[in-house]
């Protein structure tokens, strides 16, 4: 029994050892011998102890190595992707797609390791990607700036003949760019009379649109003044007066309304200083200058006389109208009692803008049965005792009147 038991631990310890080296099986001792039984000892066995079982962690691989190339898609294109972000040579995600990030770090890594840099997966990249211990992982990359797109623009001054006056060359980053005259460039007493700016515009291979740039002046002997016309004018249009204002190019002048030049009884309506600009090429902005007016209201005096049927004046009245239509109604307080209107008591009266009445006077007749004398009127010239105007005013019977000189019946 004790020689099955030590039989049964020596295979123990054969079977632990080949966990780990796998050797052939060692034979039994030759000097082995097989102990007698002793009835008053048993045999204790001693246990070695087995090698520590180690597990190798083997390098990530796909479970097949084949060929892999641009376009193709799966899972071993997923550990190719896996394997390239452990040695730093891929920074994209992983997506199982042999796209072109994919292959431009596969590329890389052929190249940091003296392959053959065709961006394939095939059997020598698989070998130094999975299994080759000397693997070299991508060095940090060193991001060199590039230098700014720049394009040198020529710049021409030129005067109005072509004659080139000066030049100068401008460099102009990627973008867009406003240039302008450099005046320092061209002779004194010479002046601009093209665009005062031009934007360049450069593409990112520095090539400028436009490719040169010409400003062009004018000799200041040479420059003659704009005539700018000046009108003042009605709210309808009606021309009162006209003046000019000379602008050299370039120039921008405030005009100041002279209302000295409008007749009186109008007022300005708009602005009494206008603004205009000369571009350097001759042109006015704007074309002309324009002051509106309005006529002033102006009031009419319209005569209102009462008079009897032979023509006599019985009484008279003075109303003052602004401009529209009115109506004039007959006073009966201004007639002596006993007369009696005839016809209508009320008449109209139009008065234009301008102070013209139509009709400038008005008439009421008046009829009665007293007795009526017609008593003559003259106004008469102290120098000459000639008759200057004449009327007649009628006096009915037991009635007194005044009568007033009216001093519109002469001449001023």
């Amino acid at each position: 029994m004790d020689l099955i038991r030590t039989l049964l631990v020596y295979m123990a310890m054969l079977v632990s050892t080949s966990a780990v080296s796998s050797p052939s099986l060692t034979p039994l001792p030759p000097n082995f011998v097989t102990p007698s039984p002793s009835p008053t000892a048993t045999m204790q066995p001693t246990i070695v102890p087995a090698t520590p079982f180690v597990t190798l962690t083997p390098t990530a691989s796909p479970t097949r190595t084949p060929t892999l190339a641009m376009g193709d898609r799966g899972e071993n294109v997923r550990v190719l992707q896996v394997r390239l972000q452990e040695l730093g040579y891929l920074s994209g995600r992983v997506d199982s797609i042999f796209g072109k990030q994919t292959k431009q770090a596969l590329e890389r890594f052929q190249r940091y390791n003296n392959l053959s840099v065709d961006g394939i997966a095939g059997p020598q990249t698989n070998q130094k990607l999975y299994n080759d211990r000397n693997v070299v992982r991508a060095p940090a990359e060193v991001v060199t700036p590039q230098p700014p797109v720049l394009a040198s623009v020529p710049v021409y001054y030129r005067n109005s003949k072509g004659v080139l006056l000066g030049s100068d060359t401008v460099l102009v980053a990627q973008g867009s760019f406003t240039l302008r005259p450099n005046s320092r460039l061209v002779p004194a007493n010479h002046s601009l009379i093209s665009q005062n700016s031009v934007t360049v515009r450069v593409d990112e291979k520095g090539r400028a649109t436009p490719a040169s740039v010409s400003f062009t002046y004018q000799a200041n002997s040479e420059v003659t003044p704009v005539v700018v016309p000046v009108f003042y004018r009605t709210d309808n249009n009606i021309t009162l007066a006209t003046d000019s204002i000379s602008v050299m190019p370039g120039q921008t002048l405030t005009f100041t309304a002279d209302s000295g030049r409008v007749p009186s009884g109008y007022t300005l309506i708009t602005s009494g200083r206008l603004t205009v600009s000369v571009s350097a090429q001759g042109v006015a902005t704007p074309g002309t200058l324009t002051f509106i007016y309005k006529k002033d209201a102006v009031n009419a005096s319209i005569s209102v006389n009462y008079r009897d049927t032979g023509g006599a004046l019985l009484g008279q009245e003075t109303k003052v109208f602004g401009p529209g239509v009115h109506t004039i109604t007959a006073n009966n307080s201004i007639v002596p009692s006993g007369y009696t209107l005839q016809g209508t008591n009320s008449q109209q009266v139009s008065v234009s803008s301008d102070g013209t009445a139509s009709p400038n006077t008005i008439n009421f007749v008046y009829k009665t049965s007293q007795v009526t004398v017609q008593v003559p009127i003259e106004y008469i010239n102290q120098a000459d005792s000639s008759i200057l105007y004449s009327d007649v005013t009628s006096v009915v019977s037991g009635q007194s009147i005044q009568v007033t000189a009216d001093n519109r019946n002469v001449p001023a």
